[in-house]
């Protein structure tokens, strides 16, 4: 699907894409290859991505209200968050 918010990752030269269907992905910055695809989840696209400074995780926001954290060596879900107000989630950052 189209993309809605992309996010860099200056940690390892790679950026993190959301998008309309409700996929998050892991490019590398240089070759632009896609290295890796996670599912934020069943329903709705993904709003907002926000990449971690320090560390090789990300976040995605979606339509769906929750906030995912990923380890992006593993594509593996680190945490679930809910939105305490019951809607999408429209943009995210994340502070050092």
């Amino acid at each position: 699907g189209p993309v809605t918010s992309i996010a860099y990752t200056p940690t390892d030269l790679r950026f993190v894409t959301g998008s309309a269907d409700g996929r998050v992905r892991l490019w590398d910055a240089a070759s632009g290859t896609l290295l890796r695809i996670m599912h934020h989840g069943r329903s709705g696209k993904v709003n907002a991505v926000a990449a971690f400074p320090n560390v090789l995780q990300a976040a995605s926001g979606g339509d769906d209200g929750v906030i995912r954290i990923w380890d992006l060596d593993t594509g593996l879900q680190l945490r679930q968050l809910y939105q305490a107000y019951g809607g999408p989630v429209l943009s995210l950052a994340v502070l050092p």
